[in-house]
C-alpha cells in the first residue's frame, strides 16, 4: 500500500506545477478567458501555492419575470410573480438588488436573493384581465397577463319574470336574470347548469342550462308537460331559484273523428283518428303523440302508440268483424276522448 501511495502522489506533482485557475465550471488553464467575466470564486494554482479572489456581478441588464397562477379566482388564493435579474454577461445581479414587481394597480420594492425577487399577490375581487411586469433601475421585464375568474360557488341568480304560459309543442326559452357572484362579478360565458321541472304526477324533466353574457339559457320543447310544474335552478350542485311552468294546451274545435276500416284478408282494423282540429286555427303539429286503447268484448285493451302526422294519426289493430263493437280511448294534446264503434267499413275496392 506504501508504494501505491507513493506512485500516485509522484504522478500528480507535475500538474501542481503548472498555472491553472479554478472556479465554479471546473478546472482551465491561466490567461485570457470568457469565463473572466463570470461572477464567483476563483482560485489561482501556481507551483504548490493557491490565492483567489472573487469575480462580483455587475449592474442588473435583463430582468426575466415569472407569474403564476395564471386564472385566479376573485377573493380567492393568491398569486406569485417573481422575477430573475442577470447582468450584461449572465450573472445572477448581488443580493439585495431592488426590483419593483407590479400586479395589477400594486406595485412593491423587493430584494434580491441568489438573483431572485418574489412577492405572493392577492386577486383582489374584481374579475376581469391584469396585466403585470417587473423593473430594476433603468429596465423593465416584458408584459404578462393573468385572468381573475368570478367565484362561481358563490352565485347567486333568479329567474327572469315570464308570466305569460308557454304554448305546447313549441320551444320555449327558460332563462335567469344575470348570475353573479358574492362580489358583483357576472359569472363566466360557458358555465352549466340545469332546470329541474318537477310535475304533479311526480316525474321530473330536465332541461340543460349555459350561461352566455351572465345569463343562464336553455331551450324547453313543451311536450308531455302537465298544465303546471315547478322549474328549480341548479348550478354548480346548489339549487336556487323556482318558477311556475304553466302550459296552455290547444282545445278541441269540434268532436274528434275516428274511422275503422276493416281489411278482410288479414281480418284487421285500420284505425284513423283525425284531424286533430284546434281552436287556435291549425291541427296539432306533426310528431305530437297519440295514444289509442283498443277494446273489443270479452277481450283485454290493446294499447297502441301513434304521431300525428298531417294532421292525423293511423294505427292497424288486430281486429276483425267479428269483434266489434271497438271502445276507442284516444289521448292527444287536446285530451282524452272516448268513442264506441259499431261496425266497421268495408275496405274500398
Amino acid at each position: 500500500m506504501q508504494r501505491v501511495a507513493i506512485l500516485i502522489l509522484c504522478s500528480a506533482s507535475p500538474a501542481i506545477g503548472q498555472e491553472a485557475v479554478t472556479d465554479a465550471f471546473g478546472i482551465r488553464a491561466a490567461g485570457p478567458s470568457p469565463r473572466d467575466s463570470w461572477a464567483g470564486w476563483v482560485e489561482e494554482l501556481a507551483s504548490r501555492t493557491v490565492t483567489g479572489f472573487s469575480v462580483p456581478a455587475g449592474a442588473g441588464q435583463d430582468v426575466l419575470i415569472y407569474l403564476g397562477a395564471k386564472s385566479l379566482t376573485a377573493g380567492g388564493k393568491t398569486g406569485q410573480i417573481a422575477a430573475l435579474v442577470l447582468d450584461a454577461h449572465g450573472n445572477l445581479v448581488s443580493d439585495g438588488t431592488a426590483v419593483t414587481l407590479t400586479t395589477s394597480d400594486q406595485s412593491e420594492i423587493q430584494r434580491t436573493q441568489n438573483g431572485i425577487a418574489a412577492r405572493r399577490f392577492s386577486p383582489g375581487t374584481v374579475a376581469g384581465q391584469n396585466h403585470a411586469g417587473a423593473a430594476i433601475a433603468g429596465q423593465q421585464s416584458t408584459r404578462v397577463e393573468y385572468e381573475v375568474q368570478p367565484d362561481l360557488y358563490s352565485l347567486t341568480a333568479t329567474w327572469r319574470d315570464d308570466p305569460a304560459p308557454v304554448l305546447a309543442e313549441d320551444m320555449h326559452v327558460l332563462e335567469t336574470l344575470p348570475m353573479v357572484d358574492q362580489f358583483g362579478n357576472r359569472t363566466l360565458d360557458g358555465v352549466a347548469g340545469d332546470a329541474l321541472l318537477s310535475h304533479a304526477a311526480g316525474a321530473v324533466s330536465l332541461v340543460p342550462l349555459v350561461t352566455v353574457g351572465g345569463i343562464a339559457q336553455g331551450r324547453l320543447l313543451v311536450r308531455d308537460i302537465p298544465s303546471d310544474a315547478e322549474a328549480q335552478l341548479v348550478v354548480n350542485q346548489q339549487t336556487m331559484a323556482k318558477r311556475a311552468v304553466t302550459v296552455a294546451r290547444p282545445a278541441a274545435l269540434g268532436p274528434l273523428a275516428v274511422t275503422a276500416v276493416l281489411d278482410a284478408e288479414t281480418a284487421a282494423t285500420q284505425l284513423t283518428v283525425g284531424p286533430f282540429l284546434t281552436a287556435a286555427g291549425y291541427t296539432l303539429n306533426d310528431g305530437s303523440p297519440v295514444i289509442l286503447i283498443v277494446t273489443a268484448e270479452g277481450r283485454e285493451p290493446l294499447v297502441h302508440e301513434a304521431w300525428v302526422f298531417e294532421g292525423k294519426a293511423t294505427v292497424l289493430v288486430l281486429a276483425g268483424s267479428a269483434d266489434y263493437p271497438l271502445v276507442v280511448e284516444v289521448t292527444s294534446a287536446l285530451g282524452v276522448v272516448r268513442q264506441t264503434i259499431a261496425a266497421p267499413q268495408e275496405e274500398a275496392p
